[in-house]
């Protein structure tokens, strides 16, 4: 007989995103970020590729608030790293729109899981 594994962490559809590898984190249609423990980036849907203006295999390993955090506006990228630091289960931003690259403002909810932190936009 098998055993069925639990997951009371943050789920998309059923699915338990801590038990999903980066491929599998990467394909879905959602604009999704998910972030290692050090804030690497491990996972990037192209729809949140798109909002960055980042091409997904540009994102991914680099660094979220060092090196793309301007592209989310000081203020989320303090709460995004303030998050990163904290253990707060969920929270959410505001990242204010970008004029000077055509990047919509964004609502980000910011949900921490066993492996990874998540960033869900949603524009």
């Amino acid at each position: 007989m098998g055993t069925v594994r639990t997951c009371n962490e943050p789920r998309r559809l059923g699915q338990c995103l801590d038990a999903m590898s980066p491929d599998e984190l990467a394909r879905l249609d959602d604009a999704v970020i998910a972030l290692d423990p050090e804030g690497h980036i491990v996972a990037i849907t192209p729809a949140a590729a798109r909002w960055i203006g980042v091409a997904a295999w540009q994102a991914r390993g680099r660094t979220l608030t060092r090196e793309l955090g301007w592209r989310f506006g000081k203020d989320a990228t303090a709460a995004i790293a303030a998050f990163s630091g904290d253990t707060a289960p969920i929270s959410t931003v505001h990242a204010a729109p970008d004029l000077t690259h055509q990047r919509p403002a964004a609502e980000v909810a910011l949900v921490r899981g066993d492996r990874r932190i998540y960033l869900a936009l949603a524009a």
